[in-house]
């Protein structure tokens, strides 16, 4: 019970966080017959009326992809976010969440490029460059969520920060993958991930670190 106490708002996030991905989970079905095993999607209504689709016929798998994609994303973002939120207001307690936010980027990511294998040919990936774009990101990712831990960190040393620094690189072949696909999204994510990039600029990082010592001794006085 004391273990919640102190870890309320981490259980709080990941069941925010994991909403989604049981969303995109839950109407998946699996049967056993006489022709082996096989796996199926029931298209949820409240699914199929958030993705867009222009009257198309939408694909059973489609709409799985296209939900898993836009949280991997958006995880992504939140996880980039963590370290310059941190420059910006002083306080390092927002880091201890960055490694959640970080395995759940990893789970839709896995689970995006899974939902697009069921959909598609996996040689369609190298017809289009906002799939080999998205291709990147999701060869980046994999690596960096399987050594989220520690034993990695052991094993890597200094070599795991190197690594982990990849991930700006899945960010920016995230967004173009979202750009290409005409999703009015990227700009929002975009000028979010720049505004971190340029809060982790030594001299702007340090003007920030300056200025909250000057108010601290000011409001000291």
């Amino acid at each position: 019970m004391e273990w919640v106490k102190k870890n309320w708002l981490m259980l709080i996030i990941i069941v925010i966080a994991a909403l989604p991905l049981i969303e995109s989970l839950l109407p998946l079905t699996i049967s056993f017959n006489g022709g082996g095993l096989s796996f199926g999607y029931i298209i949820p209504e409240h699914i199929r009326a958030r993705v867009p689709h222009a009257g198309r016929q939408l694909s059973v798998w489609g709409l799985p992809l296209h939900l898993t994609g836009e949280w991997a994303i958006r995880m992504m973002v939140i996880t980039l976010t963590c370290t310059p939120l941190c420059i910006l207001f002083g306080n390092s307690k927002i880091l201890r969440y960055k490694k959640v936010f970080g395995i759940f980027t990893f789970l839709y990511t896995v689970l995006h490029l899974t939902f697009y294998l069921a959909d598609h040919n996996v040689f369609e990936i190298f017809t289009e460059m906002n799939l080999i774009l998205a291709l990147i990101a999701t060869i980046i990712i994999i690596p960096l969520g399987i050594t989220s831990n520690k034993l990695s960190m052991r094993i890597l040393k200094k070599n795991w920060k190197k690594l982990q620094q990849f991930a700006y690189a899945a960010a920016i072949a995230s967004v173009l993958h979202l750009a290409l696909l005409g999703k009015g999204s990227w700009l929002l994510y975009t000028i979010i991930l720049a505004a971190g990039f340029i809060l982790r600029i030594p001299e702007v990082k340090a003007y920030f670190r300056k200025g909250r010592s000057s108010y601290s001794v000011e409001s000291a006085a």
